[in-house]
């Protein structure tokens, strides 16, 4: 009858031990600080940790585990247990804010990790960059005049232009009969008589630079004087492209 007694005064600590030992087993280690290819089943986390983290869903190795697993909805803000994966690299990272953390977005990384249930390890397509805005319309012949010499297409090979100004021109006019290039066509074509001020079709022409430009008032265009450039215009019929003596 001792023994018997003794064995079943023994049974509840035999069964506290077990339970103890059973729980120390099921435990699952600490979360590393950062992601790493070999952990292997579940971790746990005290919390959200410090450090940044990179992307939504779908994390950068380099971004901390505890964190990401708040924001992924993984486990609360107190912590948890964990399973995150490793999934291949993706070419960009999106951040997003959730469940009280905010996540940066990031380029190109090499390797990223997700929480199974919580993300598909997947990376987010990204989006095609927005084709380049097309160069300025340049002048057609016998369209709109541009602004000047260089706004025609061929500028650089053609010698004869045709255009169309439009009425009340404005911009700065050089010279008188024989213009610099830069000056605005439609208040040259004013001024040397090639169209009235309503505006109208013009031809143009290209000539040499001259040493010097001469300003006058005429037809209702007052035109500046200038020193030496390197090319110049005139209409036909109302001037002969040569330079002023």
């Amino acid at each position: 009858m001792t023994i018997i007694a003794s064995t079943r005064a023994l049974n509840p600590l035999l069964a506290l031990a077990a339970l103890a030992l059973g729980a120390a087993c099921s435990k699952a280690p600490p979360c590393p600080g950062r992601f790493e290819a070999n952990i292997a089943g579940e971790c746990s986390c005290a919390g959200a940790d410090g450090g940044t983290v990179w992307g939504s869903g779908i994390y950068t190795t380099d971004s901390p585990i505890c964190k990401a697993a708040v924001h992924a909805g993984a486990i609360p803000a107190g912590g948890g247990n964990v399973a995150p994966k490793a999934a291949a690299g993706c070419a960009a990272y999106s951040g997003s804010t959730a469940h009280g953390v905010t996540t940066s977005s990031w380029g190109s990384f090499g390797g990223s990790f997700f929480f199974p249930g919580h993300g598909d390890g997947k990376c987010a397509a990204v989006a095609a960059a927005p084709p380049p805005p097309p160069p300025p319309a340049a002048a057609v012949a016998g369209g709109a005049c541009p602004a000047n010499l260089a706004g025609f297409a061929n500028a650089a090979t053609a010698n004869e232009f045709s255009c169309t100004c439009g009425a009340g021109a404005g911009g700065s006019v050089y010279g008188s009969g024989v213009y610099t290039a830069d000056s605005s066509l439609c208040a040259a074509a004013v001024h040397a008589g090639a169209v009235p001020a309503a505006g109208g079709p013009v031809k143009i022409n290209k000539a040499a630079g001259c040493p010097k430009y001469t300003g006058t008032t005429a037809n209702g265009v007052t035109t500046t004087s200038w020193g030496t450039y390197d090319a110049s215009f005139f209409f036909v019929g109302h001037g002969d492209g040569k330079c002023a003596g």
